[in-house]
């Protein structure tokens, strides 16, 4: 699986498709390494115990997600910064958790998911299934919550209940039973991890300093005129094997296609400037191209499939568009 579990279980491996043995279960659930807080959480979540193995094991695959995303939360919420600083990172956290809610509650409709259907004994694999969404979406439910008390008052926005977030987002009454709930485990004494994530791509809203001068080459500030929106699709595409973590595109089988529909898309929903100045000089695709390139590094150059879906394989193009969510997201 890739470093994005929840879409993985929603779009690559769904839990319907597991037809691994209890035994195989078993062993792979030993070999995960539990992800632990950096600091004590606010809040846990008490969901009916799982029994059977596959339960077990996709639950803490989804615990360790969550947590990695907590520790990510906690860690931007604590240095001190600017309060541009926080309203971005607030802004970026936000917009992943808001789509993971979209997914979701489209995987929940769409294969008809009831909260019913893993509550009574069942060794059915939609029971399953069942089990692991909900359990995946009260998880999601609690990280927003996190992220809203750990940035109030360092970013704005307004802070919603957890009934509002249920029925904002997933389109869903908030259960009678109390799902989520204050944290009452040991406190945790917070603790940094650098170590560990000195190497994690971090999103640039910039042009990137290591990358030789180029003249020739658009600016950043130029070109992209939704800059928080365009640093948060990047790291969807570091999160699918695009580019790595220092940028470099990653040359392999399907790639520069993935690639130039994503600069595509991104052109047709408005996250490029139309003109330069001074001058109102227009921006050829050419120059969007070639920006690109740049950015991205050896075997980046996708003009040609750019030109292509412009042009005689737009119907290609749009096919890839919409088979492929995170692409069809881009709004």
């Amino acid at each position: 699986m890739s470093k994005d579990i929840i879409n993985d279980l929603i779009y690559l491996n769904p839990v319907s498709k597991d037809n691994r043995t209890d035994a195989k279960i078993n062993e792979e659930l030993k070999s995960l390494v539990k992800e632990y807080p950096i600091a004590t959480p606010l809040y846990e979540i008490e969901f009916k115990k799982a029994i059977t193995p596959i339960r077990k094991y996709y639950t803490e695959l989804i615990k360790n997600f969550i947590t990695s995303k907590l520790n990510e939360i906690i860690s931007n919420s604590k240095t001190d910064k600017l309060e541009e600083e926080y309203q971005y990172l607030y802004a970026v956290a936000e917009s992943g958790i808001k789509q993971y809610f979209n997914f979701i509650r489209e995987h929940i409709e769409n294969n008809n998911l009831t909260e019913d259907l893993y509550k009574s004994p069942s060794r059915d694999k939609k029971s399953d299934e069942a089990y692991v969404i909900h359990f995946m979406k009260y998880n999601c439910i609690m990280l927003f919550m996190e992220l809203q008390e750990r940035f109030k008052g360092k970013a704005e926005f307004e802070i919603m209940e957890l009934e509002e977030i249920q029925e904002t987002y997933l389109y869903e009454e908030a259960s009678k039973d109390l799902v989520i709930k204050p944290y009452e485990g040991s406190p945790i004494h917070y603790t940094e991890k650098i170590k560990e994530d000195a190497k994690a791509f971090r999103p640039i809203k910039g042009d990137l300093e290591d990358r030789r001068e180029n003249n020739k080459i658009i600016k950043f500030d130029d070109l992209i005129a939704k800059p928080d929106q365009f640093v948060i699709h990047e790291k969807t595409l570091n999160e699918y094997g695009i580019i790595d973590n220092e940028y470099e595109f990653i040359f392999k089988k399907g790639n520069k296609q993935l690639l130039a529909a994503f600069i595509l898309q991104l052109k047709n929903k408005g996250y490029f400037n139309e003109f330069t100045f001074p001058g109102r000089k227009p921006i050829r695709d050419s120059k969007i191209t070639d920006f690109f390139a740049h950015r991205y590094g050896n075997n980046s150059d996708i003009d040609k499939e750019y030109r292509n879906f412009k042009g005689t394989k737009a119907l290609i193009f749009k096919l890839l568009v919409d088979k492929t969510y995170w692409l069809d997201k881009i709004s």
